[in-house]
């Protein structure tokens, strides 16, 4: 019997890997670790599980380590940096150049000068990009060994090349002791925006070839340690949905003679003009100018961020009062947490509700987000937009962090929008108009959105946990 870590580190990854069944299918043979900076919504999945050992690490610790000055620095180089010819990179060191010039002076000019050069080199010569790699691979807080001291541990999984909150620590310490690791990608656009690896892993799973050729030219990793799995987070479009549509109709109060309209917001921090574009639409069907539709509005988790929550209350009040002036035209679907305190952990029934979303709304909305691939499995109409509106609907501190323009630009947006599958809308009336033209012409675009689900689904569709999990079986005898 082999034993596997697997690390958790928020909502997103634990439904990854707890449940899509990755985890479920290895734990069968193998005796599973599961690291975590808390388990309090986790440990009731698995009460009672003897192949189940959930492993504390220390969220203060590592805090305390990310403010280390040579730490800090390195990890900057880091998250800018990379091989390839790839815009996102760029993209998102300005977004840093303007956040870090908020207030200028000589000193932060020096620094951002510096770093330039330092990335414009780093970026030309792969060699020293590998030479940065063994380096910043030193980087991790000494009590990381211990967990490798109390278990005999073949392998490391993480959901990502290092790159999100304590992955690159627990692979660095397991890399040091010759352990294997293994990067599976959580999402479509993590080849691209979250910068170089924090730590290269022995093998790494990809969703795609696309998402494989990004990896070897952005990462700097060899395309034979490169797996194209496919996506476990849409293995269950391709399976029947036990919901109906009269139920699905009956549990949001839907009128079953109009059409539905499904709104997908985007989290607040880098969109926060969700609200205006409900109000818009409602504004448009109440004026007749979108005719016989309702629309239903998915809150995105990142709403409820525990750090930010508080600042987040106007808008929930703002979705509230809309609830209440288009009462007749508008429902809204609130995330459910399997724990109301902590808002960690997704319920079951969050997967169930996008799942009849999108399988029996007419037309689907979003802003920049994997709904569009989403979309495209059911073979739904695609508007997505592309701008930003500025109203005084809510307090004025709430404000995006950057220019929406910046994701048009991003490369895994510039593929998919280039398939022609998604009507991108640049304001209210293109918008109105692209849904009326979705509503009448509801097949218009479908061979385009077959070209989506070519490109960003991968293989194995439906079958991807299994795959992955036979796989990491394979990797580790």
């Amino acid at each position: 019997m082999n034993t596997i870590i697997f690390n958790l580190f928020n909502g997103f990854n634990v439904r990854y890997l707890i449940e899509t069944g990755i985890i479920d299918n290895l734990k069968k043979k193998n005796k599973i670790i599961l690291t975590s900076y808390s388990f309090e919504e986790i440990q009731d999945y698995f009460v009672n599980d003897e192949n189940i050992i959930l492993y504390k690490f220390e969220k203060e610790k590592d805090a305390l380590f990310k403010k280390n000055f040579i730490y800090r620095n390195l990890n900057t180089i880091k998250y800018y940096m990379s091989g390839g010819n790839f815009k996102t990179p760029n993209l998102h060191f300005g977004i840093f150049e303007k956040d870090y010039y908020s207030k200028f002076t000589l000193r932060k000019f020096f620094y951002i000068y510096f770093l330039k050069i330092i990335l414009k080199v780093f970026n030309k010569y792969k060699f020293l990009r590998k030479s940065f790699s063994k380096i910043i691979e030193n980087q991790y807080p000494a009590y990381y060994n211990q967990v490798f001291k109390e278990y005999d541990i073949d392998a490391v999984v993480c959901t990502s090349l290092g790159t999100f909150a304590n992955d690159e620590f627990l692979m660095r310490s397991a890399k040091k002791k010759n352990i294997k690791t293994l990067g599976m990608m959580l999402s479509w656009d993590n080849s691209t925006t979250r910068g170089y690896p924090g730590c290269k892993p022995t093998n790494v799973f990809a969703w795609t070839n696309t998402m494989k050729r990004e990896i070897e030219q952005l990462s700097d990793i060899d395309g034979n340690k490169i797996y194209v799995t496919g996506s476990a987070q849409f293995d269950h479009y391709f399976h029947d949905l036990m919901i109906t549509k009269k139920s699905f109709e009956k549990k949001f109060n839907l009128d079953e003679k109009k059409n539905t309209l499904f709104f997908a917001t985007r989290g607040p921090n880098t969109y926060a003009s969700n609200a205006e574009i409900i109000k818009t639409i409602c504004k448009a069907i109440q004026n007749n100018e979108i005719e016989n539709s309702q629309l239903i509005v998915r809150i995105h988790p990142l709403h409820y961020t525990k750090d930010k929550f508080k600042n987040y209350e106007e808008l929930f009040r703002s979705y509230n009062e809309l609830e209440l002036e288009f009462k007749k035209i508008l429902k809204i679907n609130y995330p459910v947490f399997r724990d109301k305190k902590n808002k960690f952990f997704l319920d079951k029934e969050n997967t169930l509700d996008l799942h009849a979303l999108l399988k029996y709304s007419d037309v689907v909305i979003n802003v920049f987000s994997t709904i569009n691939i989403e979309g495209a499995i059911f073979d739904k109409p695609l508007i997505n937009i592309c701008y930003q509106t500025n109203t005084d609907f809510y307090n004025k501190n709430i404000k995006s962090r950057y220019d929406i323009k910046i994701d048009y630009e991003q490369d895994h947006n510039q593929r998919i929008l280039k398939t022609g599958g998604i009507t991108n809308c640049w304001n209210d009336r293109e918008l109105i108009n692209g849904i009326n033209l979705a509503l009448n012409h509801p097949k218009k675009l479908s061979y385009e959105r077959k070209q989506i689900i070519n490109n960003e689904v991968g293989p194995n569709k439906g079958k991807s946990a299994q795959k992955i999990a036979r796989l990491i079986e394979e990797l580790i005898k």
